[in-house]
């Protein structure tokens, strides 16, 4: 990998990601009782992905964001700089992984391990 601090700006990447979806998925599961709140949401959380990559690879502010996004994406501005070749590729897959194929209960460290199998593993101060 050809950042030495990878491990550090890959779970501040996943932090961020996390936690806009959380924030979505409060705001929508606070104004319905569906069970199929969240197959609904899908389509919405595949188009927020979308956005967000592209501001991965642009480094663009879409027109108008949400309160949420733009805090998304200003958490992201400062995990992503300085550019990396490496969090050029990692970052969409992430944001993939995390908005569009996964379930709410990520294990930060456990996609670090996945990602980085010779990094230490985070300790909680």
């Amino acid at each position: 990998m050809s950042d030495s601090n990878l491990e550090t700006r890959l779970t501040n990447i996943l932090n961020c990601l996390i936690q806009y979806k959380k924030s979505l998925i409060n705001t929508y599961t606070l104004t319905s009782q569906k069970p199929s709140i969240l197959n609904e949401l899908s389509p919405f959380l595949r188009n927020q992905c979308a956005i967000i990559t592209d501001y991965m690879l642009n480094r663009e502010m879409p027109a108008n964001p949400s309160k949420d996004l733009s805090e998304c994406l200003e958490c992201l501005k400062i995990a992503l700089d300085p550019w990396d070749s490496d969090l050029s590729i990692l970052a969409p897959h992430l944001c993939e992984m995390v908005l569009v194929n996964s379930e709410m209960n990520l294990n930060v460290e456990k996609i670090i391990q996945t990602y980085l199998p010779d990094a230490e593993p985070l300790t909680k101060n």
